[in-house]
């Protein structure tokens, strides 16, 4: 089958053929219809920072951990799914042993695999997974949306923290699908005004985050903390979700919360940060790394039900489908900024949207 491959540590993938996976007693086999490029792949792709540096003793591995498809084969331990049933799949494989699991944490795993990271992922035709790590999708949400259940899953967690309470100012740093689920998330539950950042070359992003209802502000011609400081009269925004990844959008996130306000630290960023403690301390600032999903069983299950109910739509994160062969080109189109979001597929684009 074909599959795309970090073969070795250094810039750029190989499109192969590998051996089709054979499953174990509690995984299944996924014919993947659908696996979103993420940042971290780009990340993957391109060599940068340290996350990535952290995969090379399990080189060569296929990438891609935002993904969906058919079950084709299940192990003879498993119960809960059978052949056919459409799913999509949670990339952090928890050992449900450890002090964390048992705690309900399993984004904190001590004994962790990841899709597409330390163990092979989505980009591919078919990949084994557990089960445990499959959630049933509705017919009512394509495969290309539910690559993104995950990402919607990870900003549900983000809530558990500190919710976002009717009639808060938000600001949503970064347009990408994060982003953009973030914005989505903040208005169905309430938020009156939600502004969100982006550069020039995000354009096409920050039209789709206008008609989501947000209020978009590229940072290259506007200063974001001033917008929002004269906005809320000087007292900056209740909530910040920074999902950019940016050290200087992660600075300006602490200018611009409130007293007493709570930051989200979603995106990954790959450089140290000026940050004022002192004004965070006056300011009893609140802030809340986000790894992941939480509690997965419920937050994904939580994200299942807002897009099947239509409060959250994931469609608009994606604008370009590429088949496997096409893969490079799909990962320079996020890196030039001409995408919104990229799924790759083994098979025809139209399946995988429906």
């Amino acid at each position: 089958m074909k599959a795309v491959v970090k073969g070795k540590p250094g810039p750029g993938v190989e499109i192969m053929e590998v051996d089709k996976p054979k499953i174990k007693p509690f995984e299944v086999l996924v014919k993947v219809q659908a696996c979103a490029i993420c940042g971290t792949d780009v990340d993957r792709y391109r060599w940068v920072g340290e996350y990535p540096k952290s995969m090379i003793k399990y080189l060569p591995v296929i990438l891609g951990h935002e993904f969906a498809g058919e079950i084709a084969e299940v192990g003879e331990q498993v119960k809960e799914l059978k052949p056919g049933d459409r799913v999509a799949i949670e990339p952090l494989v928890s050992c449900g042993r450890c002090s964390h699991c048992l705690a309900g944490r399993p984004n904190h795993c001590k004994n962790m695999a990841i899709l597409g990271a330390t163990i092979n992922g989505g980009m591919a035709e078919f990949v084994a997974v557990p089960a445990s790590n499959c959630f049933i999708i509705p017919e009512n949400i394509s495969y290309s949306a539910a690559t993104h259940l995950q990402t919607l899953a990870m900003t549900i967690h983000a809530l558990d923290f500190s919710p976002i309470m009717p009639g808060d100012t938000v600001v949503v740093q970064g347009p990408g699908p994060v982003g953009l689920s973030a914005l989505q998330l903040a208005k169905a539950v309430g938020a009156s005004k939600i502004f969100i950042t982006g550069l020039k070359k995000d354009v096409k992003r920050l039209e789709i985050a206008k008609k989501l209802g947000g209020d978009p502000i590229n940072v290259e011609e506007e200063d974001p903390v001033q917008k929002v400081k004269e906005f809320t009269g000087g007292e900056g925004a209740d909530v910040v979700i920074e999902a950019s990844g940016s050290p200087k959008a992660a600075a300006q996130s602490f200018e611009m919360v409130r007293a007493r306000g709570s930051i989200y630290l979603i995106g990954l960023v790959h450089e140290p940060v000026n940050v004022n403690l002192e004004k965070l301390v006056l300011k009893e600032i609140r802030i809340f790394g986000i790894r992941s999903r939480g509690n997965f069983q419920d937050n994904w299950r939580r994200a299942i039900n807002l897009v099947a109910m239509a409060k959250v739509n994931l469609d608009y994160l994606i604008d370009h489908i590429v088949p496997i062969e096409k893969s490079l080109e799909g990962f320079e189109l996020l890196i030039e900024g001409k995408a919104v979001g990229v799924v790759i597929t083994p098979y025809s684009s139209q399946k995988i949207l429906s």
